[in-house]
């Protein structure tokens, strides 16, 4: 019998299949067909100022808006597209700062086959948040064949590898756990061709702030969860690029940040004891030095929805939970997993 789940997982799969299959010959003709692509009587969606242009012309030549006018008569010619949008909105490519295809955790099968659903919903741009050093060849040829226009997929804007302390979350995740560790594995990424070093969350502070300054050194970014060990002022000021899922963000806006910091399992009261103890100047003063060093928010808050409203009964003990993925990995070995040659 189908759970509701299914039944609503099933409808959107068969529904985002329709939107590609709609999509491709779309999207290929007005690339192929037209160095510039105007289009014209639509509903342009102002996001800086909150409102609605109606009937706009916009004209994009190559990845440029060239510009944003009032509708006007204009008819296609040669390598001149006219796009009519009557009834249609427009608005900026979206990214997604937070993707998984790779499946590195789980270690499923790489979720290839959602590629062009993303820019079927509007998204264009996305940030791959846990590719191995062995998997980067792959993110460029995908890279390669975007700007050559002959895959429906974002662009990958940036990609890194997780590194963390301990097997406590991840049996499969890369760790380091002391600073010279810390300090090789952030030359092994800016050689392998990654974008950024993704910093995990049972990282020791000395590993922790030897990636932060090997980084600085290396010219290569890190990002990621702020370690449990690690207040986010002290993450920020480090140079830490983005905050993933909001993590030791509360804890940090408490008037005991520095109890939780030395917390490494927290109990269900000490998790009440951080909302109780917020202290709105603390947090001010958080939100400036994050805004001044560009410390940037990723909040998933979907996970963040989910999190909050299941029923604590569902989760499996870590140990269980450990074995059953240590199972699911046996079992899947053998599929057919598209690796970087």
């Amino acid at each position: 019998m189908n759970t509701g789940f299914d039944v609503v997982f099933h409808y959107t799969l068969r529904t985002m299949r329709i939107w590609a299959w709609m999509l491709v010959p779309i999207l290929i003709s007005v690339v192929s067909d037209a160095e510039t692509l105007v289009v014209n009587h639509v509903a342009v969606i102002d996001t800086r100022n909150g409102v609605i242009l109606p009937d706009r012309c916009v004209t994009i030549k190559g990845a440029r808006i060239l510009k944003v006018e009032p509708a006007r008569k204009v008819f296609s010619h040669k390598n001149f597209r006219v796009v009519d949008g009557t009834g249609k909105f427009l608005i900026p490519g979206l990214w997604d700062m937070h993707v998984h295809i790779f499946n590195n955790g789980s270690q499923r099968p790489p979720n290839l086959w959602y590629l062009p659903f993303f820019v079927a919903t509007g998204v264009t741009g996305i940030r791959e948040m846990w590719t191995n050093p062995d998997q980067i060849a792959q993110i460029n040829a995908w890279r390669r064949d975007v700007a050559a226009n002959t895959l429906i997929a974002p662009r990958i804007g940036s990609a890194g590898t997780l590194v963390d302390g301990t097997h406590d979350i991840w049996p499969s995740a890369p760790l380091v756990r002391n600073e010279a560790e810390a300090r090789a594995f952030v030359r092994m990424e800016k050689s392998a061709g990654l974008d950024f070093v993704k910093v995990y969350t049972t990282l020791s502070r000395d590993a922790y702030f030897a990636i932060a300054d090997e980084s600085r050194k290396q010219g290569i970014s890190f990002a990621g969860h702020i370690p449990i060990y690690v207040g986010a002022e002290e993450a920020s000021a480090a140079g830490q690029r983005s905050v993933e899922h909001l993590f030791n963000m509360t804890e940090s806006c408490s008037s005991r940040e520095a109890e939780w910091l030395r917390t490494e399992k927290m109990t269900p009261e000490q998790r009440r004891a951080v909302l109780d103890t917020y202290d709105e100047q603390k947090c001010q003063s958080l939100m400036a030095t994050m805004a001044k060093n560009s410390t940037w928010q990723v909040p998933t808050l979907v996970i963040k929805r989910v999190l909050a409203s299941a029923d604590p009964e569902q989760f499996a003990p870590p140990e269980e939970m450990k074995s059953r993925l240590a199972r699911r990995g046996n079992q899947e070995k053998g599929t057919n997993q598209p690796r970087a040659g």
